[in-house]
């Protein structure tokens, strides 16, 4: 339900009212004045956050950084004597 913002000239109250596109408010909450401007209110807008890395960037960087521990690993496993 869409959120609409009215001011009463008679008590100079501003508020919120939630109702229905096709239906119409023209009576003030506040003080009952018949008759209310509806007002400009800026849209609700929900902007996502985008990804600075490119795909695969941070598995790149995991691998880069592990590199060096998995050739030690190698070396290791070639000079052990096995049975």
């Amino acid at each position: 339900m869409p959120k609409y913002y009215y001011h009463c000239s008679n008590c100079d109250e501003s508020y919120y009212v939630y109702h229905l596109m096709s239906e119409t408010h023209e009576q003030c909450s506040k003080c009952g004045f018949e008759n209310v401007e509806k007002l400009l209110t800026k849209p609700l807008y929900h902007k996502t956050k985008t990804i600075e890395q490119k795909t695969g960037q941070l598995t790149k960087k995991y691998i880069d950084d592990n590199k060096e521990v998995l050739e030690n690993m190698k070396k290791e496993a070639k000079s052990e004597m096995y049975e």
